[in-house]
């Protein structure tokens, strides 16, 4: 049986039915920590669209996870249900760029996610809206059933117009107001068309008491199939993205798993929101 992510039930029911949930937790203190640790790295952030975990620098990822870290515990760890927290990094958009969207996608898999669910962070350091790169949900795509996902795009490019144009739910968030998303929901960002940096302060929790996972898919050689790793719970400070694990244990290989979907299942399965 799956346990509660939320200690909250009512928060907890509100993340089950949709996927997601948008609470108020971080301090003006939290807040100001956080952009002085983004300041000490933002030259190494001044891209279109960058996300810390894929940069080369692993010492800069460490320092970055390190004191990210110490402000998740402190005032988002006491809103779950036994977490624990693998990865922080940010997540930053230059300003004025009309390249900066960020496809739609699914996270990773970091853990088994039959029973339990994975936990994307998503912490705006600035007030965020469509114009300057909010992010956008598919509310309820939690329940698509592709269980072991390696990093990639969406597997449905076909239906990324059907899925942009009329179900995708974007939201405005206040500097410091946290949205936790299970990661398996899609999700997506468009460009920061603003005149500001739009720094955001992510991470990954999951279950305290359960390994955690890396999927592998050597698109080259064997396509069809998932490799599943289990890692140590700093993996994800030094692991380059996409890449083959040097670390951890293969436990299992598995055919690849994507659900079908098609444009009148997403009319039945999801509402239209905005």
């Amino acid at each position: 049986m799956a346990q509660n992510i939320f200690l909250d039930p009512q928060y907890d029911a509100t993340f089950q039915e949709h996927g997601y949930l948008v609470m108020d937790l971080l301090t003006a203190k939290d807040i100001a920590d956080l952009k002085s640790v983004f300041k000490a790295v933002e030259v190494q952030h001044t891209f279109d669209f960058v996300a810390s975990v894929v940069l080369q620098d692993i010492e800069m990822r460490s320092f970055i996870h390190q004191n990210i870290l110490q402000v998740f515990e402190r005032s988002l760890l006491p809103a779950l249900n036994e977490y624990k927290f693998v990865l922080g990094s940010f997540v930053a958009k230059r300003a004025a760029s009309e390249y900066g969207k960020f496809p739609l996608h699914q996270d990773p898999t970091f853990v088994e996610e039959e029973n339990h669910a994975g936990l994307s962070i998503w912490c705006p350091l600035v007030d965020v809206d469509k114009t300057n790169g909010c992010l956008g949900v598919l509310p309820g795509s939690h329940r698509l059933n592709n269980l072991y996902r390696a990093p990639g795009m969406l597997p449905y490019p076909e239906l990324v117009d059907t899925i942009e144009a009329g179900y995708m739910h974007y939201i405005p968030m206040k500097a410091g107001q946290v949205l936790f998303m299970n990661t398996r929901v899609i999700h997506g960002s468009p460009p920061n068309l603003s005149a500001a940096m739009r720094p955001v302060a992510a991470g990954v929790a999951i279950p305290a008491y359960l390994p955690l996972l890396c999927c592998h898919v050597d698109e080259q050689a064997d396509p069809a199939n998932t490799n599943v790793f289990q890692v140590p719970d700093d993996f994800y400070l030094r692991h380059m993205m996409t890449t083959l694990p040097k670390e951890g244990t293969c436990f299992k290989t598995i055919p690849r798993q994507i659900e079908p979907l098609s444009p009148e299942k997403i009319g039945r399965q999801f509402t239209v929101l905005n």
